[in-house]
């Protein structure tokens, strides 16, 4: 079975995550507790991150959005 790179994987893990969004893994805390995103648990307790979600994340940012996170 040969693995899944970050672009072509659905789902991303935690440090996925913060690897794809380029962020420290205390960012991605503040974006989840600010609720600016949500994770799915599909497997047990591990949280998981939608890549499409990310995708939106990003978009809304590069086109004038912005994120005020504490």
């Amino acid at each position: 079975m040969k693995n899944k790179t970050i672009a072509e994987s659905p789902l991303l893990t935690f440090n996925e995550a913060c690897a794809y969004l380029r962020v420290s893994r205390s960012s991605l805390y503040r974006l989840i507790n600010s609720g600016h995103l949500t994770p799915v648990r599909v497997v047990g307790r591990r949280p998981l991150f939608p890549k499409n979600t990310l995708d939106e994340m990003i978009s809304r940012l590069t086109h004038g959005g912005s994120l005020h996170v504490r």
